[in-house]
C-alpha cells in the first residue's frame, strides 16, 4: 500500500539590520549591538547586513557569529573594502552599485530591524518605505528600536505625514516600535509566522 507523506518546508526568516557604521558617542550602543545579535542568533535567525566590520554594524554582527549564526554581508564593490569582514561572513554578495546594494538588502530580506544610527540608516529605511508605498516591495514587518527615544522625533513626523495624507498608512503599518529589543524581535517573529514565514 502506497502511502504520501506531506513534506514540511520550512523557510529561515532573513532580519536585515539597518544601523550605523560607528559606534556612536556613548559605549552603550556598542554593548547593546553586541547583545542584539546574540539574541537574533539565539532566535534561530539568520543575519543581513552591509558586511562591514565598523561601527554598530560590526558589532551586531560579531554578535550573530559568536553564538554560531549565519551572517550575510551585502556590498558595493570598491566602497570601503578595507572595512570588510573577510571571516565567519557565511555569504558575500557584492554588487556594482550602492543602489543595488540598498535593493537587494530589502528584497534578500523577510523583516528590518532599525538601530540608532545616521544619514545612510535613515536612507536605508525611507527608502524601504517608499518602495512599500508605490508597490516595489511588499508590506514587511519594520521594527524600530528608540532606544532612550533616539528616533521619538522620527516616529512623530511618520504619524504627522500620515495624518495629513502625505504618507500613505499602508506603508507605515507594519512598524513596530519598542525600546527592548527582545521584545521587538519576538513581535516581528509572531507577525512572520502569522505571513507564513518560519524563524
Amino acid at each position: 500500500m502506497n502511502s504520501q507523506r506531506k513534506r514540511l518546508v520550512v523557510i529561515f526568516m532573513k532580519l536585515a539590520v539597518f544601523c550605523g557604521v560607528c559606534y556612536g558617542k556613548e559605549a552603550k550602543y556598542k554593548e547593546l549591538a553586541e547583545r542584539i545579535g546574540e539574541y537574533i542568533a539565539d532566535k534561530g535567525l539568520d543575519l543581513v547586513s552591509g558586511g562591514s566590520i565598523s561601527g554598530l554594524m560590526g558589532a551586531v554582527s560579531n554578535g550573530v557569529i559568536n553564538k554560531h549564526g549565519n551572517v550575510t554581508g551585502i556590498c558595493s564593490r570598491g566602497f570601503f573594502d578595507d572595512d570588510l569582514s573577510r571571516k565567519e561572513i557565511n555569504e558575500f554578495i557584492f554588487t556594482e552599485t550602492m543602489d543595488e546594494k540598498k535593493q537587494l538588502l530589502i528584497n534578500k530580506s523577510d523583516a528590518y530591524l532599525i538601530l540608532p544610527g545616521g544619514l545612510e540608516t535613515l536612507e536605508e529605511l525611507f527608502h524601504l518605505l517608499s518602495s512599500i508605498a508605490i508597490g516595489l516591495v511588499p508590506p514587511k514587518p519594520i521594527a524600530i528600536l528608540d532606544i532612550d527615544g533616539y528616533y521619538q522625533s522620527l516616529i512623530e513626523f511618520l504619524i504627522k505625514a500620515s495624518n495629513e495624507d502625505f504618507i500613505d498608512y499602508q506603508a507605515i503599518k507594519h512598524i513596530l516600535i519598542s525600546d527592548d529589543y527582545q521584545s521587538l524581535i519576538n513581535k516581528v517573529c509572531i507577525e512572520l509566522s502569522e505571513m507564513g514565514v518560519v524563524a
